[in-house]
């Protein structure tokens, strides 16, 4: 089965990070991660294991918040959303599926997230490696994010 985007109802493309695969949305640029993806992720990056972020996408008792929009890519179950509030206080929210099957990030939400972790995480490889082949950069001057189209 061909997996397909919650949010624009296209086929999902394939792409590889670290030998890592996660599905891609062309149009929306969404970025859904199957469960354990961002361990691997992380992992092969130089990231800790057991970190916020990983607790904040696993943990069953999560509160989840607001009307359930989207379809699970992989079980067609309703996603869930659940807020992440980050170290400086933003509010982050993500949709996980509710089996655990994995979670949907809306376009340069996973960066943001990432973004949050504390920096005893070292999440600045998996940063790195988003920003390389998703063309997401961080200007240094006022840590602001921005998209860059190429």
């Amino acid at each position: 089965m061909m997996a397909v985007c919650p949010k624009c109802d296209v086929a999902l493309i394939l792409l590889e990070f670290n030998e890592v695969q996660i599905d891609y949305c062309p149009r929306c640029e969404g970025l859904w991660l199957d469960r354990g993806e961002i361990q691997q992720l992380l992992e092969r990056t130089g990231g800790q294991l057991h970190d916020p972020l990983i607790d904040f996408v696993d943990d069953p008792a999560r509160r989840e918040i607001g009307r359930p929009a989207y379809l699970c890519p992989r079980c067609d179950r309703l996603l869930r959303e659940v807020v992440r509030r980050g170290e400086d206080n933003h509010e982050l929210r993500i949709d996980r599926c509710p089996r655990g099957d994995g979670v949907w990030f809306d376009k340069n939400e996973l960066h943001l997230l990432l973004r949050s972790l504390p920096v005893e995480v070292s999440a600045h490889g998996a940063i790195a490696v988003l920003s390389e082949v998703l063309g997401c950069y961080i200007q240094d001057d006022d840590q602001k994010e921005t998209t860059q189209h190429g």
